[in-house]
């Protein structure tokens, strides 16, 4: 598949994300296994390698001076990191890289990436596609937080950025600890309005799937 077949016939984060996985498993690599809380770089620690996540989710940390924990980005199954760090010029982690859960990664050294992008056009094009997908999603976060209100947060959440639809069931990856933190709400408040869905009919749950028995009504708090 050529460079511009790519970018012409794939369109989503997921498709990236195994073009590039399956590039990452071609390079000289360390594989590692990592267990839920176990820090795999803390902050100001030298960046000299690019991480793939095969397996589970992986969470930065930064700490206030009151010693409260802030989250301003996770990576997820099928992502990479730090890529856009060493891209911009900066050698150190500006936050502490966390495994959310069990988690198995790949780690190539950074200078052998370095290379495949300034001499390898197919590289280069998927690394901008894939991080062109990821940047939009950060995007709609930001707009999701625009809402006023909780139940139009949630149903902007729902509809554009996890796309539950009424056609089925849609596994929804993150936790709601994570979900409340992205929400800049507290889980208990999520927790809340989640069950008025419910309750309302609006939504059905079953564990981490939802999906919509009123779609219509979902998209009219928007």
């Amino acid at each position: 598949m050529t460079s511009k077949s790519i970018l012409l016939n794939l369109d989503n984060l997921e498709q990236f994300s195994h073009l590039i996985k399956k590039r990452f498993l071609s390079l000289p690599h360390k594989i590692k296994f990592l267990q839920r809380g176990e820090v795999i770089y803390h902050q100001g620690d030298k960046i000299d390698k690019i991480g793939f996540i095969l397996e589970g989710t992986m969470k930065c940390a930064n700490y206030t001076n009151a010693g409260d924990e802030i989250n301003p980005h996770y990576f997820y199954e099928g992502e990479m990191f730090p890529e856009y760090l060493l891209l911009s010029g900066n050698n150190e982690y500006i936050y502490t890289l966390i495994a959310e859960k069990r988690s198995k990664i790949i780690l190539v050294d950074f200078d052998i990436l370095k290379n495949l992008i300034m001499t390898d056009m197919e590289w280069c094009q998927l690394l901008i596609a894939y991080m062109a997908h990821r940047g939009l999603l950060a995007e709609k976060w930001k707009l999701c937080n625009c809402y006023g209100s909780l139940r139009s947060r949630i149903a902007y959440m729902l509809l554009e950025i996890y796309g539950v639809s009424d056609e089925g069931w849609t596994e929804i990856k993150d936790n709601q600890r994570i979900i409340a933190t992205k929400l800049q709400i507290s889980r208990t408040a999520y927790n809340q309005e989640m069950m008025r869905l419910e309750d309302e009919k609006i939504i059905k749950r079953d564990k981490s799937k939802i999906k919509l028995l009123k779609q219509r009504i979902l998209e009219g708090y928007l």
